[in-house]
């Protein structure tokens, strides 16, 4: 019998423009596994060349995002390592299939905190990989459960992931997870850190409740 413990990879992608899967793409995705108290397990960066010549960088994306300071030497190194999306797509997929082997399926879950992240990946898994597609947010990845829409709107009571992370920083004074730096790999760390510590803080939060009601 294998390893049982929980797994949550953390997972974040940085895009050219708006979804659009005719115009628009996947320029970079990372991903974080953890485990349940904070460790890390792996981590995976994948970079990727457009699709097809149609598929370019919003103008307006372009302008608002990628050319503020520092970021056109981001955009530039993610272009370097770039590489088809079939390539790195199949690599996102082995990274995530092999603690689906190690832990068990029911043990492993992704986590991101804005729904057009899970848009694209489920839109890429699909396309480049051949992996089932999400069928409703909230629903499963070949398997792969997403647990943050659920498990935020219980806190928050709404389906409005964007920003959670910055907003659970908050609630629950998480100080000693290092910050997004617009890497998709160190964003995701950002995410699954934040995840795996309000996990945390609810377990107590429950606790003391029971505590409370004996």
């Amino acid at each position: 019998m294998g390893d049982t413990r929980k797994v949550y990879i953390g997972f974040d992608g940085e895009f050219s423009g708006p979804f659009n899967v005719r115009k628009h793409y996947l320029i970079a995705l990372g991903l974080v596994a953890v485990l349940e108290d904070g460790t890390e397990i792996g981590h995976l960066r994948v970079c990727m060349k457009p699709p097809t010549p149609e598929h370019v960088i919003d103008p307006h994306t372009r302008a608002t995002y990628w050319e503020r300071p520092g970021m056109p030497a981001v955009l530039e190194a993610f272009q370097r390592e770039a590489v088809a999306p079939t390539d790195a797509m199949r690599r996102v997929v082995e990274f995530i299939d092999g603690y689906v082997r190690n832990y068990g399926l029911k043990n492993v879950h992704l986590v991101c905190d804005c729904t057009a992240d899970a848009t694209w990946l489920d839109h890429y898994l699909g396309e480049f990989a051949g992996a089932q597609s999400l069928i409703c947010y909230g629903g499963e990845y070949t398997g792969w459960p997403l647990v943050a829409d659920d498990f935020y709107q219980g806190i928050t009571g709404t389906l409005g992931l964007w920003g959670m992370t910055d907003t659970m920083r908050v609630v629950y004074k998480i100080e000693d997870v290092p910050r997004a730096t617009h890497d998709p790999e160190d964003d995701a760390r950002e995410i699954v850190g934040v995840f795996v510590r309000v996990l945390r803080g609810r377990g107590a939060e429950i606790s003391h409740m029971n505590k409370t009601r004996d």
